[in-house]
């Protein structure tokens, strides 16, 4: 009995710093994100535009990394449980939440919604 107790608290123990060796950092939400926006702009390329819309997303999709870091990142709280963290972004009345664990982020909305919502956020304008 003793030994099956181990071994469980072995796997256990095992399971637990691996969640916490690959729980994702913000600069791995930052990268999820500029891959969020630039999904959203590939699926907005599909209807017809504007040309200021054109210039725009075109801006976004060869500096997306800027415009995430300048405006998305400080309007994201992180809360780090150690196994994993949770991401919350909110910027121009647009809410994100999502769950990192295990090197992988997991959306609270569906995979379409997320798109949307984050779609938005680039394509709505400050105020």
């Amino acid at each position: 009995m003793k030994l099956w107790m181990l071994l469980v608290l072995v796997l256990v123990l095992g399971a637990a710093v691996g969640l916490a060796v690959t729980n994702p950092t913000s600069q791995d939400y930052e990268s999820f994100l500029q891959n969020q926006i630039i999904s959203a702009l590939e699926r907005m390329d599909a209807q017809p535009s504007a040309r200021d819309q054109a210039i725009f997303r075109e801006i976004i999709k060869t500096h997306g990394n800027q415009v995430v870091h300048t405006f998305v990142l400080p309007a994201t709280l992180r809360t780090n449980y150690g196994l994993w963290s949770l991401y919350h972004t909110k910027i121009f009345n647009v809410d994100v939440e999502v769950c990192g664990v295990a090197g992988r982020f997991i959306p609270k909305d569906e995979p379409e919604a997320l798109t949307r919502k984050v779609g938005m956020m680039v394509m709505t304008p400050g105020k």
